[in-house]
């Protein structure tokens, strides 16, 4: 027995019609495809579910989050201590001395972290 088919017409912004025109020829699917597959049981939209990242994508933002926290931490130690210590020296040298040792620590322990999850393995 043949599935019977319905059409359906709707109105949509211009800018949604090109998107999803554009993700259509892309991809090689019709309009029908893609709406379709939107709604996986009738009712819950599922039409712009991210997939899920790779392992490998996954380590690479645990190293990146780690090494910038670890970099802003150490800045505002450096800031703080810097102005602490050498309250006349000029706020420029400061930013300079800071930055350059929390960009270090960062890139330091996004580096150790990216090896500490690879010997995880």
């Amino acid at each position: 027995m043949a599935t019977k088919n319905k059409t359906m017409s709707f109105r949509v912004t211009d800018s949604f019609y090109n998107d999803v025109t554009t993700y259509c020829k892309h991809n090689n699917k019709t309009v029908s495809e893609v709406l379709q597959s939107g709604f996986t049981d009738g009712s819950q939209p599922s039409l712009f579910k991210l997939p899920e990242p790779s392992q490998e994508l996954s380590e690479t933002i645990a190293s990146i989050g780690g090494g910038s926290l670890v970099g802003i931490v150490v800045y505002k130690g450096v800031y703080g201590a810097l102005k602490q210590k050498y309250p006349t020296m000029k706020p420029m040298h400061m930013e300079m001395y800071s930055a350059s040792a929390g960009i270090a620590c960062a890139l330091i322990t996004g580096i150790g972290i990216a090896k500490l999850i690879k010997s995880l393995k």
